[in-house]
């Protein structure tokens, strides 16, 4: 479950437009934005490596996967789950003066040749609170995914993740925009972005320290692990304490930018 938090004095009429092969959300006022459906959910957080699932249900399984990230299957193959048809919206008004947005897929067996038949959901629920003395609006966005029923495997390999582009400038860059990371515990990858299992320290960025980014550097593309006892994280982080991820703001618009999650990492 992940958690945008924006105050609400920065609010503005939303906009997006495709830029660069990316559709970029270019402000905070998310209601639009739902409805546009320009939110861009994977199936898969990053990349499986040569194009294959390996060693499930039993070692020495190979399931072959599409190649569309040099040797590596990138979010979910050729045509994942951002490129398909997904029902909904199903509007939901809470009782603590919230509403939410129910969007459901259902990825049938062999869905980019992926073993297992999974239903899909991604829920996003919008709140003002007060945080600090300062009133915030919140977009939660919450995923689960289970076997169908009419899967013909008991398994199944997923790891959603949400993959637009927040943009808080009053630019067509990213420039200027200050970053401000909570944990430089970088996940180590090969020269084919691949993890390799270890971590260590991203070079040029510091824990709690604010950097900026120019319009194209720094280019980081790169995982960061908010814990690295993977083995103790549970299959469902629902039931656990948000962990703030990364802070942005931008002083032409004075928008501020948190985001956090009951994952154990995140990509910047």
């Amino acid at each position: 479950m992940n958690q945008f938090h924006t105050p609400m004095t920065a609010c503005k009429c939303a906009q997006y437009k495709k830029m660069i092969g990316y559709k970029l959300v270019l402000s905070a006022d998310v209601s639009f934005v739902l409805l546009t459906k320009v939110f861009m959910e994977t199936r898969v957080a990053n990349r499986l490596a040569n194009g294959e699932i390996k060693d499930i249900p039993h070692e020495g399984d190979t399931h072959p996967l599409p190649v569309n990230n040099g040797p590596n299957t990138l979010h979910g193959g050729i045509s994942g789950w951002d490129k398909k048809h997904w029902q909904g919206p199903v509007k939901t008004y809470l009782g603590d003066g919230s509403e939410s947005l129910l969007y459901s897929y259902h990825s049938p067996h062999l869905d980019e040749q992926f073993p297992g038949a999974l239903d899909v959901t991604v829920r996003y629920t919008i709140k003002d609170e007060k945080q600090d003395g300062t009133d915030v609006s919140v977009l939660v966005i919450e995923y689960t995914a289970q076997l169908s029923e009419d899967s013909p495997e008991g398994w199944a390999v997923v790891s959603m993740t949400n993959h637009s582009y927040f943009h808080i400038g009053d630019k067509t860059t990213i420039e200027g925009t200050q970053v401000t990371i909570t944990n430089n515990t970088n996940i180590e990858t090969n020269e084919v972005d691949i993890p390799t299992g270890k971590f260590k320290q991203f070079p040029g960025i510091e824990s709690g320290k604010p950097f900026d980014l120019g319009p194209e550097e720094p280019d980081i593309d790169h995982g960061f692990a908010l814990t690295t006892d993977v083995a103790n994280v549970p299959l469902d982080t629902r039931s656990l304490e948000e962990s703030t991820c990364i802070k942005f703001y931008h002083p032409s618009t004075g928008i501020n930018l948190v985001v956090s999650s009951t994952e154990p990492a995140f990509q910047l």
